[in-house]
């Protein structure tokens, strides 16, 4: 009896957390013509105040200079524009339209013009430093309103997988991906056929069942494992566990020394592994893993054949070239259609083997299977009432007493 996986009920509840690439901390928008609020005109009351103030010492100290003819063209310019631009009408002006960019470059200028005053009249020292402070302060506020800053983005990308479903031969939970050939089995199809048509043997290139066992004992999935199956613009979040802390620090302590002496990195010192520990992300790579294994043990029985590009062009024609319908019919696996809460599969014994997913409701659809006879050297294709399996599938019938419905293709649907 294949496990009963509750995450199945609601596909949208199977979710796995991955991380952004270079996620920017916080993002900001300049607005250029910001208006400034009344609140913060009454906050600026004192301030404007005071600027009313150092405007007339602009004009005095303007006045005099030109009056007696001690002025330098440096002077000449500056005391020019504190009289044609900076005069204190031009900020009334400005105050009957308010505009935050407007008043931080005014108030700038007059930031300025305190200073420059602050050694010219030692009596107005100490309300020039105030003044200067509070312009200062004053500017920062206002270039902090000037900026709409947007909350930062997670780094962390809440995902959920595609409803894609299949239960391998082998009782694991297998999602096909997103589109990546590697994921959804593509590739292993492309080299399984075209082994076929050049007569030659299939086999599996790697232990994929010595890969299942390694990560259940270690319990975690490595970057390059995950994106081997997902092929992902994401990447595993990792915990930095006291193990990969140490692991790191000896990395940089490595490559500080190869920085400084231009020796080369010791080969026996390991890389830093990125790695996942989430449940539904071992689920995923264990269930690929035995997907990509399963299909190949599928095909390895036809390796005693003496015509094994005949039998692929049949198997391909019996499964109508469906990468699933083949999946089901010649490889054993069993569709999981769980938007519509019902089993695909190809097993004859599925009443059995799917005992608890029919006690809870769902609906079970047998279709024929396609298989290999050694002796005749041949695909056949089961024949649903031929007399024996007719006979065994009445009599599973008989005996079934759970909730959901058995459909049988070619027979009673």
């Amino acid at each position: 009896m294949y496990k009963y996986y509750s995450e199945l009920e609601n596909p949208k509840n199977f979710k796995i957390y991955l991380e952004r690439v270079n996620s920017p901390e916080t993002t900001s928008k300049y607005i250029f013509d910001r208006k400034i609020s009344n609140d913060l005109l009454k906050k600026y009351h004192k301030l404007f105040e005071q600027l009313r103030i150092l405007n007339e010492l602009i004009k005095s100290y303007a006045y005099q200079r030109q009056i007696k003819s001690e002025i330098t063209a440096e002077e000449f310019i500056f005391l020019e524009r504190c009289e044609e631009e900076q005069t204190f009408e031009n900020i009334l002006k400005i105050l009957s339209n308010p505009n935050l960019n407007d008043i931080k470059f005014l108030l700038t200028d007059y930031y300025n013009f305190a200073q420059f005053f602050i050694t010219i009249f030692p009596k107005f020292q100490e309300f020039l430093k105030e003044i200067s402070i509070n312009l200062s302060l004053t500017i920062s506020e206002i270039e902090q309103l000037e900026y709409l800053i947007f909350p930062p983005k997670s780094k962390i990308v809440e995902h959920c997988m595609p409803n894609a479903w299949f239960i391998t031969p082998n009782g694991y939970l297998y999602n096909t991906g997103i589109k990546h050939k590697e994921g959804n089995l593509t590739y292993s199809f492309w080299d399984i056929f075209k082994k076929l048509k050049n007569e030659e043997n299939i086999s599996c290139k790697e232990n994929y069942a010595e890969k299942t066992k390694d990560i259940l004992a270690r319990n975690f999935v490595s970057e390059t494992e995950y994106q081997a199956y997902a092929n992902s613009v994401y990447k595993l979040p990792t915990i930095y566990t006291p193990e990969i802390q140490t692991s790191i620090e000896s990395i940089h302590a490595i490559r500080n020394i190869d920085t400084n002496t231009h020796l080369k990195v010791s080969q026996s010192n390991p890389p830093i592994i990125e790695r996942s520990y989430q449940p539904n992300i071992i689920k995923l790579i264990i269930g690929f893993y035995d997907a990509k294994l399963s299909l190949y043990r599928s095909f390895e029985k036809i390796n005693t054949s003496k015509r094994k590009d005949e039998l692929a062009k049949k198997i391909e024609a019996s499964t109508l070239q469906s990468k699933e319908e083949l999946l089901i019919r010649f490889s054993g696996f069993h569709k999981i259609e769980s938007c519509e809460k019902k089993i695909t599969t190809s097993s004859l014994y599925g009443i059995r083997n799917f005992q608890e997913y029919l006690n809870k409701g769902w609906d079970l659809y047998i279709v024929p299977c396609i298989g290999y006879d050694k002796t005749l050297d041949d695909i056949f294709e089961m024949n649903i009432n031929e007399y024996f399996i007719s006979n065994f599938l009445d009599k599973e019938l008989e005996n079934y007493k759970g909730k959901g419905k058995v459909l049988i293709r070619n027979k009673n649907c």
